[in-house]
């Protein structure tokens, strides 16, 4: 679920605004499923940036637990 809510954020916080809402929404839910998780730029921390992309593990096989995250250490530093 966390998975999903994410790549919603990260498609959808760039395009608010210059396109329909519908259209969107369409247009997150087939990223999510079709295209590579989105890389997250190189202005944030180290630890961020492997958080987020642990989350965006598409396997969840491969995907960490929310338990496993909360000893993550962006979680334990913030």
């Amino acid at each position: 679920l966390y998975y999903c809510f994410l790549c919603f954020l990260l498609q959808l916080a760039p395009k608010l605004g210059r396109v329909k809402r519908t259209s969107i929404r369409t247009k997150v839910l087939y990223n999510i499923v079709v295209k590579d998780p989105p890389m997250i730029k190189s202005k944030f921390s180290n630890e961020f940036r492997d958080f987020v992309k642990q989350c965006l593990t598409k396997d969840p096989l491969k995907r960490p637990t929310a338990i496993d995250l909360l000893e993550h250490p962006f979680m334990k530093d913030a």
